[in-house]
């Protein structure tokens, strides 16, 4: 059966984040190839929407994007599909920053917030975007005083909450904290916590993935699941790999993602996605 839609990680797969944010031109030219062919190629992301469309918009993409590690489905009129996080998550989500000097990046739809403890606090998304490098450099940050969480929190709705941290070290040791916690019940179990991009770690709707998006896209396209292509790097691309009908791993990918893929590309820094469009779409 023939490829009628292409759902792509964006860093590390299309682009080559954090060492040069830039799409390479044998990427962009699989993309236009693909394109011209009548396939469908939308972007699924640990972004959030407003970046996930900005970036789509770039590549001459109009359809609906896939953001927030799969919380939300928009082309920027229409929202397909958007979920959001539990009360209780976000605001243990707060205290657990405070805590673990860690801050708990917000994203809604629209934007993201992080939180300060006063009206008009510290600007710290400049810290925060320097610590990620580029993932989320394109996207409006705004800060979160107490007097707005009820507008984000119940107005707007948390798609995905981010934990930005100093290192990639300290990420790495602050995720086990936070899954203890959750075993030991003194923070509820209602998110499951995934990792999309480096010195951070994400808490997403329970549940819902990149892969629980591909089937909603599918059906509201009129697609099958085998007419679907899936490619990524990341653990929270796995979903979509075992939806997918064929589905590819890049060449950096840790073990445990490679093993959940139908094949296995070059690296980003080899052009593997283009690669893998190449063999397995476009040939």
């Amino acid at each position: 059966m023939s490829i009628k839609l292409i759902a792509s990680d964006v860093d590390g797969t299309i682009l080559n984040t954090p060492h040069t944010g830039l799409i390479s031109p044998r990427n962009k030219a699989a993309i236009d190839a693909a394109r011209s062919r009548g396939i469908t190629v939308s972007i699924a992301t640990g972004r959030g929407n407003a970046a996930a469309l900005q970036f789509a918009h770039s590549l001459g993409l109009d359809g609906p994007v896939i953001s927030s590690n799969g919380a939300c489905v928009s082309d920027g009129k229409t929202i397909y599909a958007k979920h959001c996080l539990p009360d209780q998550t976000l605001m243990d989500a707060l205290a657990f920053g405070k805590e673990y000097r860690c801050i708990p990046i917000f994203f809604t739809h629209i934007c993201l917030f992080f939180p300060t403890d006063e009206e008009g606090g510290e600007n710290v998304g400049d810290y925060v975007c320097k610590w990620l490098g580029t993932c989320e450099a394109d996207e409006e940050m705004r800060p979160m005083p107490p007097s707005m969480r009820e507008e984000v929190f119940h107005g707007l709705g948390v798609t995905k909450i981010l934990f930005a941290c100093e290192t990639q070290e300290y990420a790495n040791a602050l995720r086990p904290v936070w899954e203890d916690l959750v075993a030991k019940g003194e923070i509820p179990d209602l998110a499951d916590v995934v990792v999309s991009y480096h010195n951070s770690f994400d808490l997403a709707v329970r549940g819902v993935s990149k892969g629980t998006a591909v089937a909603e896209l599918v059906q509201a396209l009129g697609l099958k699941r085998e007419e679907v292509f899936a490619i990524g790097d990341n653990e929270n691309d796995t979903g979509m790999f075992e939806y997918a009908g064929v589905s590819v791993a890049m060449g950096h990918s840790k073990d445990s993602v490679k093993e959940k893929a139908t094949y296995v590309t070059d690296t980003v820094v080899g052009d593997g996605f283009a690669k893998a469009l190449e063999q397995y779409v476009l040939k």
